[in-house]
């Protein structure tokens, strides 16, 4: 059965990284936090799940060392499990009608729309 908390210092609302890494800073700063989230799993916008035998992210693709170091930081901290971000290949997304396109990876998907 869950603890139920009565009294906290901070209360934190979500628990994405952001809220996460709050509740961290308030734990290490030696107050007592609460930390609230609607889900039933923490992450907010980082969440992986598997899809018969392979993962897909939804929500945040990646963090890494050099655009997002200290969640990078965080992560290795906790010892959370990393994978390398695959470079290779094509890239998949289905759009609004259900259609199914591909491009290589690094590149623009063809909308069919024309600026300029």
């Amino acid at each position: 059965m869950p603890q139920i908390v009565r009294e906290a210092d901070v209360i934190v609302v979500g628990a994405g990284l952001s809220g996460l890494q709050a509740a961290v800073s308030v734990h290490s700063a030696g107050l007592s936090c609460l930390v609230l989230e609607a889900r039933d799993r923490v992450g907010g916008k980082t969440w992986s799940v598997d899809f018969g035998g392979g993962v897909t992210d939804l929500g945040a693709a990646w963090i890494n060392s050099t655009n997002q170091s200290k969640m990078y930081a965080l992560a290795k901290r906790f010892e959370l499990e990393l994978m390398v971000q695959n470079t290779q290949g094509d890239i998949v997304y289905s759009d609004l009608d259900g259609s199914v396109h591909r491009f290589g990876y690094g590149g623009i998907p063809d909308s069919g729309v024309r600026f300029g």
